[in-house]
């Protein structure tokens, strides 16, 4: 663990907060290890349904065979029900794993805060306030899932493509033809992303400083006479933060409406081929139903794969924000 938290942190981070962050990560991996057994169990019941839903159409409705259709049926409920129970012990380990692992990071990074150098300007409540809580659960969140996503969508992927190669290895090209055009979109919309993440970290921290100095100098802007003007600041804040958050969503739905549009393009071709090859003779129907299937679990895990490459555009915004507290504390922290 020693050794690989670093390189995980480095890869994922960069060097910088690879140095703060990599203490953490390690004493969060075992419980990710344990995590992504429960999930890699879960999702090979997952893989296996597609193909015992193919027996029970071909083996028994089609064939006409009542032991058959009960046998399968039988075994798909079987394991719809392990599939469940692992779902729910891969919930339950996911909670008390990242939630363990948040709370070593805030710790830390409130450590560092207190830490931080006094012949340093202070940052404002808010900012601190805003770092503590929003850019460590965004560090946190990204770090952890990160191994879980990347193995268990690696799994899907390597499992669903051999069991489509074993139905017809000409049809299991089609759901890789469109891998390269979404990535080479990602890869073209990450810098935008990353813009948009800064800002709307930058705009909540400004909304969270206005809201903690306000209600601290409460008594004296009274005196003032200058509380409409701290709330007209205020409001201007939050509706900045608000249009922020909207122009983040927008982009994001407009990334993700690009993968569905792909997914329905691929859906209609193997509904296209698969039903002729039903037509000829070639396919019986379960087999059609059971490479739709295995194409719908691929575009799952492809998306996610290339959706991280997104999200640590996000999540390096958040580590260089926290990077500010820990490189700024005093020595001996």
């Amino acid at each position: 663990m020693d050794r690989l938290a670093p390189r995980l942190a480095r890869l994922i981070f960069g060097a910088d907060a690879a140095r703060w962050l990599a203490p953490v990560m390690a004493r969060a991996l075992p419980g990710a290890g344990l995590v992504l057994v429960a999930s890699l169990s879960a999702a090979a019941l997952g893989l296996a349904m597609p193909m015992l839903t193919r027996q029970v159409i071909d083996a028994g409705i089609m064939a006409r065979d009542m032991p058959a259709l009960v046998f399968w049926a039988g075994l798909s409920f079987v394991l719809g029900l392990g599939a469940v129970g692992f779902g729910i012990v891969n919930s339950m380990l996911h909670l008390r794993a990242s939630a363990a692992m948040l709370a070593d990071l805030r710790g830390r990074l409130f450590g560092a805060a207190l830490a931080r150098d006094p012949a340093l300007p202070d940052l404002p409540l808010g900012e601190a306030m805003a770092r503590l809580d929003g850019d460590c659960a965004e560090i946190q969140s990204f770090a952890f899932d990160t191994l879980l996503v990347a193995a268990g969508a690696v799994f899907r992927l390597a499992g669903g493509l051999a069991l489509m190669v074993a139905l017809d290895w000409r049809m299991a090209l089609l759901p890789l033809l469109a891998a390269p055009f979404e990535l080479w979109f990602l890869s073209r919309a990450r810098p935008r992303t990353r813009a948009l993440a800064e800002d709307v970290r930058e705009r909540r921290g400004a909304l969270t400083s206005t809201m903690a100095e306000t209600l601290g100098a409460r008594a004296t802007l009274r005196g003032l006479a200058a509380l409409d003007q701290r709330e007209a600041g205020f409001a201007r804040a939050q509706s900045a933060q608000i249009g922020g958050l909207i122009r983040q969503r927008l982009w994001s739905e407009t990334v993700g409406a690009v993968s569905q549009t792909i997914t329905a393009i691929l859906r209609g071709a193997i509904l296209l081929v698969g039903g002729w090859q039903v037509v000829r003779g070639d396919w019986q129907i379960g087999t059609l139903i059971a490479f739709l299937a295995y194409a719908g679990m691929m575009s799952g895990p492809l998306r996610n794969l290339l959706g991280l490459y997104h999200a640590q555009a996000r999540a390096r915004v958040a580590a260089a924000r926290l990077g500010g507290v820990i490189i700024k504390a005093r020595p001996d922290h």
